[in-house]
């Protein structure tokens, strides 16, 4: 499978339940969050609009991916919302693997780019790195409509934070279930 196969197998709505612990602090804390996965071609605006923003030629890339999420954290019990557009470049002589370019980081507004790696059992690794941190994520299925997801964001100092995410798919209602309930 490569990086755009595994895109498009993720497209949809998912609802997210994270576990992350704090390692340094000994603490651990719980989140939810409703996220929202949608791929793109490689002539799409806002796949061009990443291509300007990191100076890559737009023919070099395997498409986009736009993902939206709105979340709490048990932390602050605040709604938390952002949005990530991705853009995987293959390597030329290795399709399974490549840069990602990103139109902004988790915590920092300036554009990111990282490394993924497409693995023989479907899963993708994730590695972003900047100058106070490193952080690496695995993503794989479950199931069609299970997906999990674990990282670990090392700080200069040493690891700091570990995480585990399990996602379910947002699946529409069935036809001969919403009729009925329509009628109820």
């Amino acid at each position: 499978m490569d990086v755009m196969e595994f895109f498009k197998k993720s497209e949809g709505n998912w609802f997210s339940h994270r576990t992350g612990h704090y390692l340094g602090a000994r603490k651990q804390e719980a989140g939810k969050s409703e996220v929202s996965f949608t791929c793109y071609e490689r002539d799409h605006p806002k796949v061009l609009a990443v291509c300007e923003l990191h100076q890559v030629d737009p023919a070099s890339v395997a498409g986009g991916a736009e993902v939206t999420w709105t979340g709490t954290t048990a932390f602050d019990e605040k709604t938390h919302q952002n949005m990530a557009f991705l853009v995987p470049i293959p390597d030329k002589y290795d399709p399974l693997s490549g840069l990602i370019l990103r139109n902004k980081g988790y915590a920092e507004e300036v554009p990111v780019a990282g490394r993924y790696r497409m693995h023989a059992d479907e899963s993708m690794t994730l590695v972003t790195e900047n100058s106070t941190t490193e952080s690496e994520e695995r993503l794989w299925f479950a199931s069609a409509n299970l997906r999990l997801r674990t990282g670990v964001m090392k700080h200069a100092g040493g690891f700091s934070i570990t995480t585990f995410c399990s996602e379910i798919r947002r699946l529409p209602p069935e036809p001969a279930k919403a009729e009925q309930e329509v009628k109820s």
